[in-house]
């Protein structure tokens, strides 16, 4: 049984050393980049790397916020580097991204998180044209499950906002043909 743990224990210190010195010679390698928990660490340190290096961990975070929202340390990541992150992944919405993970990843933020200024300014910045009435219901659930009901109701506003364009018209053109179907009988 020792063996094992001891197996264990080399193992990782073999990736954490390995992982450590591309970190220490500043070199992003993408096997780096591809794994969300040191994608998260690097995060983390953000600060502490070149401008070169800073943006394309930026980059590569906003890319992919809605693998990175589903490791354990992304709750605790510090209020300037989620926002930096996110607005990064918010100009990707549309094109890589999907609204739905965007918001996702916010929703698990604020779930641990007591700023409830930041979520709600960066839910309003999202493009929510491509989420679906299903989606936002999903999105709503699981606000709810945090105990956000505040964020689902902002979810809410977004979406149907926009959906209600559509609607007006509808409503509209239903409007024109009923007063031309009362014409009609008249």
């Amino acid at each position: 049984m020792y063996d094992m743990v001891e197996a264990i224990e080399e193992a990782v210190l073999g990736y954490f050393c390995k992982f450590l010195q591309k970190i220490f010679a500043h070199k992003l390698s993408e096997e780096v980049l591809d794994d969300p928990f040191a994608l998260m660490i690097l995060l983390y340190h953000v600060d502490n790397f070149t401008p070169d290096t800073r943006r394309k961990l930026l980059m590569v975070a906003g890319a992919k916020i809605g693998e990175i929202s589903k490791v354990r340390p992304f709750v605790s990541c510090p209020t300037t580097i989620l926002e930096r992150a996110v607005r990064v992944a918010i100009r990707e919405v549309g094109k890589s991204l999907r609204a739905m993970d965007v918001i996702q990843a916010i929703l698990v933020w604020a779930s641990e998180n007591s700023s409830s200024q930041l979520p709600i300014s960066l839910l309003r910045e999202i493009p929510t044209e491509d989420l679906s009435d299903d989606e936002v219901d999903v999105l709503r659930d699981i606000a709810y499950e945090y105990d956000l009901e505040h964020l689902a109701d902002e979810i809410s506003n977004l979406h149907y906002a926009i959906d209600s364009l559509p609607f007006c018209q509808r409503l509209d053109y239903e409007s024109e043909e009923f007063a031309k179907e009362e014409n009609a009988t008249l």
